[in-house]
């Protein structure tokens, strides 16, 4: 009986914890399912940012959520109510920007002592509200009470570091039970700041990128040090960004009809200029931070930059796709042309950064063509590119290395630094005189242990190489040509040593020659001025590659010079093109996609009059 009871209570108790499992596992398996990151309205995913990413709060959120807690503090509340006011009954723009309330409220120092003073610090007097510069005082008291340290006051951004010390100090006040409940006639943020809703729309999908692509700036500054050329790069491109994703994620929140994506870039053209000083310092300074998570977090600017154009884009397409399924009357073409005109200024700004990559690229490729020519070309000028071709000088094809300046066009060849081999009739009468040295007899075969020999004197261990044997060839065979003097020389040697303060090496007898430089130097093969292009031609090639020819006119323009290119990729042409147009007077011929003919008049005409 009593087994019967035991029986039955386990089995109770074994079904009240199916029951509790099954309500916590219905929920998860049947209830709505979250929107992973990076995945568009038709399941698609994107790859414009990561699916798996760290937590992280948007200064849009941030700047909200400590508006909300100011309104808790009645000492500042009732400044700061006045201000949201003015805020919603402004003119309405296209985007508001949650940090200029907080903005206006801490310009001139006032009400940051009001909440210093609150805090009561045994290491900060009550700091006097009738003083002159009230901003200059908050930052002594914020030393003093080490809110804040003095690289802090000089490198960060004054108004992101405005908004952390306030944090902090609301933090301390709320711990001290100073914040109370928020006053209900107040003005809530959120009526003039929504929430950026968790849709599947474009607008959002751009929202969300730019929030993970301001934290990643965030990591790359804080993981750099204050002596890297890229560190106020870097930073001054997570300023510009935090005010970029601030406007991106109000307008991602409006109704399809108000998103006006070109306006996000007014008043931010010169600060795009930091990608410039970034791409131009990256370049220079090209070596590895020595981790892969710096190195791919300084791959982010430049990944970002060209992904603008592509997420405006398919903005503009999301929205071509909603006017079919509209009436006329309610089709977005306001919202169209904007993310269409904000689409053409991203372009813009990704070609300047190209060009300023490119610059710092060619400075660079300049420098190392000075130090690997003994005597350049004078007057040289700025270089334009650089490309290893294949080029007919005289008369067969050869790689060179082509470099256009401004002033003139080189084609250089590179001198391989390689130890000279020896000739066949030396490497055969070599291999003579060691057939004549060789023993008649025919070697005894030496098994495995005795192919070397190895001696141990104290610490270090002794290991010479097996000595090989050579045999007299049969008769009616060719002898070897690959058999040199270097045979003959004694074998090397290799030490295997137990002191940590013995390197292995092995000995040679000529120890510089494995040692070969840096950059192979150059030889100059032809140096012509740019002036005297009269004509370039392009065709295209089987397998997609183009053929350019440059011809040049001599001074009396009896005499022709060509240098002909070949297997050019589609690009390197399209920039050959458009350098040698932008450096001479070209004009088209004939321009077609399989054939380009230009032709500089000035100089043919020049060259006409001086002949006759």
């Amino acid at each position: 009986m009593a087994v019967h009871v035991g029986e039955g209570a386990f089995q109770g108790r074994l079904a009240n914890l199916t029951l509790k499992f099954t309500a916590k596992l219905l929920p998860f398996c049947f209830g709505p399912r979250r929107r992973a990151l990076g995945e568009y309205a038709d399941n698609s995913p994107s790859h414009a940012v990561s699916v798996n990413r760290q937590a992280y709060w948007p200064p849009y959120d941030r700047a909200v959520h400590l508006m909300e807690r100011l309104l808790r503090l009645p000492s500042i509340a009732g400044f700061l109510y006045p201000i949201l006011v003015d805020e919603k009954i402004k003119s309405a723009y296209a985007f508001k920007v949650p940090t200029e309330p907080l903005r206006t409220l801490f310009e001139r120092g006032y009400t940051l002592n009001i909440m210093l003073n609150e805090m009561e610090s045994p290491f900060v007097p009550t700091i006097d509200l009738a003083e002159g510069d009230q901003t200059e005082m908050f930052w002594r008291g914020c030393l003093d009470a080490g809110l804040v340290t003095h690289e802090m006051l000089v490198d960060e951004e004054r108004l992101e570091l405005t908004l952390r010390t306030v944090s902090k100090i609301l933090d301390v006040l709320e711990g001290r039970g100073k914040l109370g409940r928020v006053d209900p006639r107040y003005l809530s943020p959120r009526t003039i700041y929504p929430h950026t809703s968790e849709g599947r729309s474009r607008a959002a999908e751009l929202a969300r990128t730019e929030i993970a692509y301001v934290h990643d700036l965030e990591r790359l500054v804080g993981v750099l040090s204050r002596s890297d050329p890229l560190y106020m790069p870097a930073q001054n491109l997570a300023v510009l960004h935090r005010e970029l994703s601030m406007r991106i994620q109000y307008l991602a929140a409006q109704p399809t009809q108000q998103q006006m994506f070109d306006a996000v870039f007014d008043g931010l053209v010169d600060g795009f200029d930091a990608y410039l000083k970034f791409c131009a310092e990256r370049v220079r300074g090209c070596a590895s931070r020595g981790t892969v998570d710096v190195d791919s977090l300084l791959m982010r600017p430049v990944q970002r930059l060209a992904q603008y154009p592509l997420l405006f884009q398919s903005i503009v397409s999301a929205l071509c796709d909603v006017c079919t399924a509209l009436p006329a009357s309610q089709h977005p073409i306001q919202a169209m042309a904007s993310a269409d005109a904000a689409m053409k200024r991203s372009k813009q700004i990704l070609k300047r950064a190209n060009e300023a990559t490119r610059e710092a690229l060619n400075e660079k490729l300049r420098d190392d063509f000075y130090a690997r020519v003994d005597i350049p070309p004078p007057d040289l000028g700025v270089l334009l590119t650089r490309t290893v071709v294949s080029a007919r000088l005289l008369h067969e094809f050869s790689e060179v290395e082509a470099y256009l300046f401004d002033n003139r066009l080189v084609l250089c060849r590179a001198l391989k630094m390689r130890p000279a081999r020896p000739s066949r009739v030396r490497r055969t009468l070599s291999a003579l005189h060691l057939a004549m040295l060789s023993p008649a007899k025919k070697p005894k075969r030496q098994s495995a242990s005795s192919s070397s020999s190895a001696t141990l004197h104290g610490d270090e261990l002794e290991f010479r190489l097996p000595e090989i044997d050579t045999v007299t060839p049969p008769a009616g065979l060719l002898l070897s040509s690959h058999v040199s003097l270097a045979t003959l020389r004694d074998p090397p040697r290799i030490t295997f040593t137990s002191s940590p303060d013995v390197t292995i090496q092995e000995q040679d007898e000529n120890p510089e020659s494995d040692q070969e430089p840096s950059m192979d130097p150059l030889v100059v093969k032809i140096s012509l001025n740019i002036d005297a292009i009269s004509k370039v031609s392009q065709v295209s090639e089987l397998g997609g590659t183009l053929r350019m020819a440059i011809q040049f006119m001599a001074n009396d323009g009896t005499q022709d010079i060509a240098i002909n290119f070949r297997r050019l990729s589609p690009e390197d042409a399209g920039l050959w093109l458009r350098l040698l147009r932008r450096t001479v007077p070209l004009t088209a011929v004939e321009e077609t996609p399989a054939r380009t003919f230009l032709v500089n008049h000035q100089l043919l005409q020049t060259a006409k009059s001086k002949h006759t």
